[in-house]
């Protein structure tokens, strides 16, 4: 819906720090407080209980769904299958995820053989009903489930995307015990028809059981979370809690406790939707993002639009939803450096986490041997300023850092030496993860800006920029709470998909553009408002492929004849591009189409210096020593605030701010735009 934002607030939960990006009576604050891990609720109204004014709304990124899936710490879950089809989690698709392990670890499994629960009803591959059941069947199943205290119950039954019959009447069959049973909590209900209505019976599975695995945790979360910001508000009217999906949208609270599988991606997500939107402000739009964070780095390629896959694999589980393009190496500046049994250098994927946290926060000073992490070999090499730390919000402590690189002074010559050593293989695993979302899909890094964020983003921007031959670098004015940014200007998205699986011929056409036609009138019942724009997404393939390629067209609510058959003449187009092949018999396999609003959203502007006019360089707020290439060098600090348009600051260079601090290196030079943005250039291009 086309809305103007305003008493509002973005919020990033990180491995390290929850973010906050506040817009109050239009003017903006930033915020960052070490994330409360057991509850991240805790940390949300901790940062929230300072402000004086009631929010009309609170954006938040959250990495519930995600933490309970890599803990392990989800449901109780039980699964309904199809008779004979009990297995069919454990054999999945016999792929190996490397082919030269000899003995390779079993699947990870969320449900346990003895909870897979086999159901005599059976469908024929058209979706004719072939072997009838009792209602009592149905009750028996749901009341087991209550008795032997099961907390969420999957339903996916075998070409239950062809005809919903039997998974319909498990929907029936429970809202009516719902009734009866007043004072009993049933099992969360996850129906695959409803997750995920598309072919490929292992991913369909997969994802169902996933989304019944979080759904408790996720509805349990929001609803403690909304009744805190209820009773933060002196009003009457609570504020309205959205929360991003991966697919950089807001959803409601009835969204997502329905979907909680759509929030895997969450936070990334919001940091790539608000890069992109900050890039596109100053016509770069090619952009690759670059968002370091505590625990992880996650990068994007955006070639003029936001990139999306409706693929997701984390932990070996497979999730069918719609997500950004993201991908994550366990990079940040919490990752932990040692030694390998094989004595190389290794860092990550292990993390300090929001606590301890980096020795030289001073909270491992009762640690006999303190983690030595990135943050602490950006402050023995002089790059993070003692006095300055995040706007003077946190003071480090070098001597602490000194005591966590000891160790391995058995390998090194000194400590600049580790502390340089692990800037090296960090930036190395980060330049390879950038390949991955470049090279291998056939672009070329040079000819993209790179836009980094994150706490530990702009600290990395210039070595890792340096080593693809990127030319550009732009950091917005706030990067160190993008993500929250992100969040804040997010619109309610809603996606609908269905398998269709038919030859996209002459014969075909009209049938392929009524089914995309109703796709697009459900999600318009349900969104309700004359201002939804529409996207659809087309799986195509070539006749005989097993894995499609996505094409998107815009405006899908008057999508034409005309307009299906250039989405194919596209598809031809770039299969022969990836795959030096085309010019076959083109079918289609899933439409998915997506609902959204769009919010009326100014992105906040840096709040620039009130200087002198006769002032028309930059204020050096002090010096400080740091390291470059094994030699010590004398080094201005300047204070973000402090920096006007058309600034220019020359390498080495270190700029604070309360959210991040920016790396300067020797051969780059800085420029401030219009915006506020911090352009950097190689020196002498």
């Amino acid at each position: 819906m086309t809305s103007e934002i305003d008493n509002a607030v973005g919020v990033d939960v990180g491995g390290t720090f929850t973010d906050f990006l506040f817009l109050i009576n239009g003017k903006y604050s930033v915020r960052k407080i070490p994330t409360t891990t057991d509850d991240p609720s805790i940390g949300i109204l901790q940062g929230l209980r300072e402000l004086q004014t009631d929010l009309s709304r609170v954006a938040h990124g959250s990495t519930i769904a995600t933490n309970a899936l890599l803990e392990k710490a989800g449901a109780r879950t039980a699964l309904v299958v199809t008779e004979g089809f009990k297995d069919i989690l454990e054999i999945g698709r016999q792929a190996r995820g490397n082919i030269y392990e000899l003995e390779p670890a079993p699947p990870n499994l969320l449900v346990p053989s003895e909870l897979i629960i086999q159901f005599p009803g059976k469908l024929t591959t058209d979706g004719e009903v072939k072997s009838y059941v009792k209602e009592e069947l149905y009750k028996t199943i749901i009341h087991n489930t209550i008795e032997n205290k099961i907390d969420a119950l999957a339903i996916c039954l075998l070409f239950s995307h062809k005809n919903t019959f039997f998974e319909a009447k498990f929907r029936e069959v429970y809202e009516e015990i719902k009734k009866e049973l007043t004072t009993i909590t049933l099992p969360y209900l996850s129906i695959s028809s409803e997750v995920s209505p598309e072919y490929r019976e292992v991913e369909r599975a997969s994802t169902t059981v996933l989304n019944a695995y979080v759904g408790p945790i996720m509805s349990t979360y929001l609803s403690k979370l909304e009744k805190s910001l209820e009773q933060l508000q002196s009003s009457t009217s609570p504020p309205t809690l959205h929360i991003i999906q991966s697919d950089g949208g807001a959803a409601t609270r009835s969204q997502i406790e329905k979907l909680p599988i759509s929030t895997l991606l969450s936070g990334p997500a919001a940091g790539v939707n608000g890069a992109f939107s900050i890039a596109k402000a100053v016509d770069e739009e090619q952009i690759i993002t670059l968002d370091i964070g505590g625990t992880s780095t996650d990068i994007a390629l955006c070639n003029k639009e936001l990139p999306y896959r409706t693929n997701l694999v984390i932990e070996g589980i497979h999730a069918r939803t719609p997500v950004v393009d993201i991908h994550t190496v366990g990079a940040g500046g919490g990752s932990i450096a040692y030694i390998d049994t094989g004595g190389a250098l290794r860092v990550g994927p292990r993390s300090t986490g929001s606590f301890p946290g980096p020795a030289c926060y001073g909270n491992s000073r009762d640690l006999s041997s303190p983690a030595f992490s990135v943050t602490d070999a950006h402050a023995l090499l002089g790059r993070l300023s003692q006095d300055h730390f995040l706007a003077d919000s946190l003071k480090i402590d070098i001597s602490e850092s000194e005591r966590a690189a000891d160790p391995f002074l058995s390998v090194f010559n000194d400590r600049f030496e580790v502390a340089q050593a692990v800037i090296d293989v960090t930036n190395a695993n980060i330049e390879r993860a950038v390949r991955v979302v470049s090279v291998q899909k056939g672009f070329n890094p040079n000819e993209f800006t790179l836009v980094p964020f994150g706490g530990a983003g702009p600290l990395h921007a210039c070595d890792v920029a340096e080593s693809l031959n990127i030319d550009k670098i732009l950091i917005p004015p706030s990067p160190g709470v993008l993500s929250a940014l992100g969040a804040l200007q997010s619109g309610q998205t809603l996606t609908i998909g269905q398998s269709i699986l038919r030859a996209m011929d002459e014969k075909n056409i009209h049938s392929i553009l009524s089914d995309l036609q109703q796709t697009v009138e459900i999600i318009r019942d349900r969104l309700r408002s004359k201002e939804t724009r529409y996207r659809a997404v087309l799986d195509l393939r070539f006749t005989g492929q097993s894995h499609e390629i996505g094409v998107t067209i815009n405006n899908a609510d008057r999508t034409s004849i005309e307009m299906l058959l250039v989405a194919k003449e596209e598809f031809v187009e770039r299969h022969g591009d990836l795959y030096g092949h085309s010019g076959y018999d083109v079918e289609i396999a899933n439409i998915r189409v997506t609902g959204f609003f769009e919010t009326e959203f100014t992105s906040p502007k840096s709040i620039f210096s009130d200087r002198r006019a006769d002032q028309t360089t930059p204020i050096i707020s002090e010096y400080c020593n740091a390291i470059f290439h094994g030699k010590s060098e004398r080094v201005p600090i300047y204070q973000r605030t402090a920096l006007n348009p058309q600034d220019q600051i020359a390498g080495p260079a270190i700029i604070t701010q309360l959210d991040t601090t920016t790396l300067i290196t020797p051969d780059w030079m800085g420029r401030v735009d219009i915006q506020g943005n911090l352009n950097l250039l190689k020196k002498g291009r």
